[in-house]
C-alpha cells in the first residue's frame, strides 16, 4: 500500500470536483498582503474571491481609483503566484476596512491540543511548500480541533456519519444531513 501525502489527497479531491481553481482563487485573499505590498495592504483589504473576481475594499475613494488603475499589474503578480486562469479581474469597493484583527484572547486550557493532534498538524503543514501558508494552516486546524472540543464539552455529540462534533440539537452535521 503506497502512502500519499495529505496535500496530494486534498489536491486530488479538489481537482476531481472542479474546485481546484476555486481553492486557488480563495488563496488570492491570503496572498493579498504579499502581492500588494505593506503600504497598500494596510489600507486596502481583500475581502473575497468569487467567480474569478477578487474583491478589494478600501475606505478611501481616491485609493480605490488608484488600485483600479493598477489592477492589470496586480493581476500579473497574482498570475505568477496562482497561475494564469485563476483571477480574471479585480473589483474595488469603497467601505469599512478591518485590517488589524483583534488580538487572540487566549485559549481555554480545557481545549488544549494533545501531543498526537499537534504532531499530526505539524506533519501536514510540513508538506506545504509555502512556510507562511503552513503556519496559517496549522492555526486553522488547531482552531478546528479546539472548537470540536468546546462543542463536546458544551453537551454536543459526534455526527453518526462523519464523526464531526455538532451541537446537541442536531442529529447529523449539515453536510451529512443534506446527503441523507
Amino acid at each position: 500500500m503506497s502512502q500519499t501525502s495529505f496535500t496530494a489527497i486534498i489536491e486530488n479531491i479538489f481537482r476531481r470536483n472542479g474546485g481546484w481553481t476555486r481553492l486557488k482563487g480563495e488563496l488570492s485573499v491570503y496572498y493579498w498582503p504579499r502581492i500588494a505590498g505593506p503600504e497598500i495592504a494596510n489600507k486596502v483589504e481583500a475581502i473575497r474571491y468569487r467567480n474569478g473576481l477578487l474583491y478589494l475594499q478600501t475606505e478611501n475613494p481616491s485609493l480605490a481609483h488608484q488600485v483600479s488603475l493598477l489592477s492589470l499589474d496586480i493581476l500579473k503578480r497574482y498570475r505568477k503566484v496562482l497561475g494564469s486562469k485563476v483571477i480574471k479581474g479585480i473589483k474595488v469597493k469603497i467601505g469599512p476596512v478591518k485590517i488589524n484583527p483583534k488580538p487572540n484572547p487566549g485559549v481555554n486550557p480545557a481545549y488544549e491540543l494533545t501531543e498526537k493532534e499537534r504532531e499530526l498538524i505539524r506533519k501536514c503543514s510540513d508538506t506545504l511548500k509555502d512556510d507562511d501558508l503552513g503556519v496559517q494552516f496549522s492555526k486553522l486546524i488547531a482552531a478546528f480541533y479546539r472548537n470540536q472540543k468546546r462543542i463536546l464539552a458544551e453537551g454536543g455529540h459526534r455526527c453518526s456519519t462523519c464523526q464531526t462534533a455538532i451541537s446537541r440539537e442536531y442529529q447529523n452535521c449539515p453536510c451529512c444531513q443534506s446527503e441523507g
